[in-house]
């Protein structure tokens, strides 16, 4: 197994540890996280399902109006959208009128607000979640909502404050590079075999998940 010392090394001949620190994204911490609103993490949700296959600075230019016509992402009341409300919001000019994305947004209202009745808000299930198992809670994520599939759940987490690192193409050329992996990692157990990885260089460098995924993009060399 490479060292982090190495891949850093490596990083550090593309980009000054200024430009490297600065891309490391926010975490928020469990209190915080856990705190976070329903509707919050919906509209965050939503954002990244709106965004798989779209600009996503298309996606965030029209975000305003996309609250909007989602009433908020009021989690009850997007939960109650019935046929003719939907059939509206697909008409709706305002939004990216994708059906199977509009109807997966619906849909995952409705498992956030009946996860709230049953167990916890969906913001406190996910900051109570093993921090040594975060691929688990992308599988987990995937299983109960729809199109959280692939890169989506991590990026997701990611949005939303969760330290989390995101298997890119950047972070997979690395990972290739240091003979780490060399198929696509689409696979769950593909995905534990590199978060080992990710676990051992969080007890070598002291670096959370989402501060190790960008070094490791960052030493595949420009950023794309």
């Amino acid at each position: 197994m490479s060292t982090f010392r190495a891949i850093l090394d490596e990083a550090l001949t593309h980009h000054d540890s200024d430009t490297i620190e600065a891309r490391v994204p926010r975490v928020l911490g469990a209190d915080e996280l856990a705190a976070l609103p329903d509707h919050r993490v919906l509209s965050t949700m939503s954002q990244r399902i709106f965004s798989a296959g779209f600009r996503w600075r298309v996606v965030e230019q029209k975000w305003p109006e996309i609250e909007a016509a989602f009433d908020g992402f009021e989690v009850g009341v997007v939960a109650a959208y019935e046929a003719e409300r939907i059939a509206a919001l697909r008409a709706d000019r305002r939004i990216i009128r994708h059906p199977g994305k509009i109807a997966a947004i619906v849909h995952n209202a409705g498992v956030m607000r009946d996860f709230a009745k049953e167990q916890s808000p969906v913001a406190a299930w996910i900051a109570g979640w093993p921090d040594d198992d975060v691929v688990g809670l992308w599988h987990a994520l995937a299983k109960r909502f729809k199109q959280l599939g692939g890169v989506s759940a991590p990026r997701f987490l990611r949005a939303l404050g969760r330290d989390t690192h995101i298997l890119t193409p950047d972070v997979l050329t690395t990972l290739k590079n240091h003979g780490v992996y060399s198929g696509k990692a689409t696979g769950k157990r593909d995905q534990r075999a590199i978060q080992e990885h990710f676990k051992a260089w969080r007890a070598e460098s002291g670096r959370g998940f989402a501060a190790l995924s960008m070094i490791v993009a960052c030493a595949a060399g420009p950023l794309r």
